[in-house]
């Protein structure tokens, strides 16, 4: 499993049994067998009838239509304001912006949109407005083996998985109209559900079999994949659910099922992640020498970061330390103006040999401002997962040495003068 020790929003190396390279993709571009499990790359797949929509005979029991929302609060309040968060240790440079320490593993990942982060502690999820400084409780356990998790915020609807094993549900909350319905539920854990996600017309989730979405108005549901789909991480647009897979950066359309991957690649492609407004996505892409040997959890040499761009649909190259400097890299974010993302630190081996060491080892954060190229790190910034958001710089760090333990998403100030930056172009 990849570890959390760093408090990555990534999923284990080999965890929740989500494995991408075992699947039958099909998709559009060139995408290789190694990806695929030895599928055919080429040919689009639209009309496959593994991704045509599945219409349930009966709903699943639990199953609701969209029904008023119970107010969580003493006094009435729909979304009441969680507890005021801790000073942490690296105070004044950082702040918590969820109130709690989020104590789930490292591989779920919080998830943001322009001005909001949700996420939160097993028994209650958080909704963080940055713009406002507040976090206020979308939801919580109503019983001591249960868990609010996975959550996702996309405009207006917010999504999570209600757990108690070995039973769960699906719940989307409409945040403006304060409803609620259960749009998925199971009995079972060979259909439990791993991750979930919203866009503005249909819910998501990835079970231990398949990826799903339902028409958040109807509740029709369709059956995206017919086999096992892992996502280390993933975002929604308006149209699309996008999946940083184990292997390579896929697309799926919740209408029509038509799954594609952005800038197809042979090469190993992670650590994915769309911008704030969701105009970009970036990962690390091992298709330039001598990175394509790489492997998601093993061996792995060099990696640079690519940006696209969901709307005019272009590819570009940030960072171009292969094929005579190969730098292992991990995390990568993005903005529009600016790129970060995440580096061994500078007294390390700058390109190690194993997957393993890559997201152990301590590391530093860079930034390249994509006008002027400036580009700089700090070996100060030892944290995971990060984002730009209006503007500012997020990220999940762990281990406070104050006591308060676990992993917190924080805002920091990059300009602070407790964290000198050294600036290479």
């Amino acid at each position: 499993m990849r570890p959390a020790a760093h408090g990555w929003g990534a999923a284990g190396l080999a965890s929740i049994g989500l494995l991408a390279a075992a699947a039958t993709l099909r998709c559009s571009g060139d995408v290789d067998n190694h990806a695929t499990g030895g599928a055919s790359g080429s040919g689009g797949g639209a009309t496959d009838a593994a991704v045509e929509a599945e219409a349930d005979a009966a709903p699943d029991s639990g199953e609701t239509d969209w029904e008023p929302l119970e107010p969580l609060g003493e006094n009435g309040e729909y979304f009441p304001e969680g507890p005021a968060a801790p000073q942490l240790d690296c105070h004044p440079w950082c702040k918590a912006v969820i109130p709690v320490k989020i104590d789930h593993p490292g591989y779920f990942t919080y998830v943001f949109d322009e001005g909001r982060i949700v996420d939160g502690e097993i028994a209650t999820l958080y909704l963080a407005d940055l713009k406002a400084g507040t976090a206020r409780i979308v939801a919580k356990s109503t019983a001591p083996k249960q868990g609010v998790v996975h959550g996702h915020v996309h405009g207006r609807y917010l999504s999570y998985h209600r757990s108690e094993y070995p039973r769960g549900q699906v719940e989307i909350i409409d945040l403006v109209n304060h409803r609620k319905r259960v749009i998925h539920a199971y009995v079972s854990e060979d259909t439990r559900v791993i991750q979930t996600a919203v866009n503005a017309t249909h819910a998501f989730w990835v079970t231990s079999g398949a990826l799903w979405s339902a028409d958040l108005q109807t509740g029709a549901k369709r059956r995206i994949t017919p086999y096992i789909i892992g996502c280390d991480r993933h975002c929604t647009t308006d149209a699309l659910f996008i999946c940083s897979t184990t292997t390579q950066i896929v697309t799926a359309d919740p209408v029509t099922g038509v799954l594609e991957v952005l800038g197809p690649s042979k090469a190993l492609q992670t650590d994915g992640v769309c911008s704030a407004d969701k105009r970009f996505f970036t990962w690390v892409d091992f298709r330039d020498p001598p990175g394509p040997a790489s492997t998601y959890d093993g061996s792995r040499t060099g990696g640079e970061v690519y940006l696209y761009d969901l709307l005019s649909k272009d590819l570009k190259r940030i960072t171009h330390d292969s094929p005579d400097h190969p730098k292992a890299k991990t995390f990568p974010a993005a903005d529009g103006k600016t790129v970060v993302w995440r580096q061994m630190a500078s007294t390390l081996d700058q390109n190690p040999e194993e997957a393993w060491d890559i997201y152990t080892a301590p590391g530093a954060i860079w930034k390249r401002d994509l006008d002027t190229g400036k580009t700089c790190y700090s070996d100060a910034l030892d944290v995971g997962s990060p984002a730009l958001i209006g503007g500012k710089f997020y990220a999940k760090r762990v281990n406070d040495p104050n006591g308060t333990g676990g992993s917190w998403i924080i805002e920091v100030d990059l300009d602070h003068p407790a964290i000198p930056w050294t600036c290479t172009q």
